[in-house]
């Protein structure tokens, strides 16, 4: 699916729900620059290497945000104690949309709570800027980094590979400039 389709959907949006939620999607845009836009599970979402940040849709007699999250984000309590809630959805007047710092709040807490679960059972290992561009990836065995990882910027450029072994670094490293170009290689 592509940011086509989510224009497309948004579209079919009524007002003054369809208002409500291009200021979402602003928003949005401008906090996670390195997303996609996609129809994710029958709404319009933001994802972050195909992991699911933010969705949102308009209803009959709401909107409604999609943090992706069945997690309670309990430092946002009081900020969404105002807000009808379910497990995955947070409910909004289409009138009164929902305000810009809070949507960027909910952002940086899903990131938190993505970044949370990992590494996976498997040892795979990423990290999240708040801005939801990659920060690193690898793998973990034993609890030690092991195998190929990569860094990146906060801008998404890649910053550095290297490989470890029972988390001793080991083989080549090669670190690059903001335009991805090589300019050190460490032996190990």
């Amino acid at each position: 699916m592509s940011k086509k389709e989510v224009d497309a959907h948004i579209a079919k949006m009524p007002e003054p729900g369809r208002s409500a939620v291009k200021k979402i999607r602003k928003v949005l845009q401008a906090a996670l620059p390195g997303a996609t836009e996609e129809i994710y599970y029958g709404i319009p979402s933001f994802l972050i290497d195909g992991i699911g940040v933010a969705g949102f849709d308009v209803y009959k007699d709401h909107s409604s945000y999609f943090p992706m999250s069945g997690a309670e984000f309990p430092e946002l309590k009081v900020a969404l104690k105002k807000y009808k809630r379910t497990r995955g959805s947070i409910h909004f007047d289409s009138k009164e949309g929902l305000p810009a710092p809070l949507v960027k709040k909910l952002v940086k807490a899903r990131i938190k709570d993505i970044n949370s679960r990992f590494p996976t059972k498997t040892g795979l290992s990423k990290s999240f800027y708040d801005n939801g561009y990659l920060q690193s990836e690898g793998k973990f065995k034993n609890h030690k980094l092991h195998g190929a990882w990569k860094w990146y910027r906060k801008d998404g450029t890649l910053m550095r590979t290297g490989t470890f072994k029972d988390g001793a670094q080991s083989g080549v490293w090669r670190t690059y400039d903001r335009n991805e170009k090589l300019v050190k290689e460490t032996k190990f």
